[in-house]
């Protein structure tokens, strides 16, 4: 049976799939990211802390950091604009 949904398909993943920003644009990946927290400090995976950020901190760090799966919102606000 043909699809007759004239919307395109959207692919959403989280910032876990770590794919290169070149693959996500040119497949038009959409991520929403992981919080990673360093002690008090949050950051948004790939927003506002690189992998390489991510490692530096993590060698540096006493403690290991925590992370946490994006909110159900995160997901509801990339798949409204989708």
């Amino acid at each position: 049976m043909a699809n007759t949904n004239s919307r395109p398909v959207t692919i959403v993943t989280d910032s876990t799939a770590d794919l290169g920003p070149s693959l996500m644009e040119s497949l038009g990946i959409t991520v929403v990211p992981l919080s990673v927290a360093f002690g008090m400090e949050t950051f948004q995976d790939g927003i506002d802390l690189t992998s390489q950020e991510f490692l530096d901190r993590l060698e540096h760090a006493p403690a290991l950091p925590k992370t946490s799966q994006p909110t159900v919102i995160a997901f509801e606000r990339v798949f409204a604009e989708a």
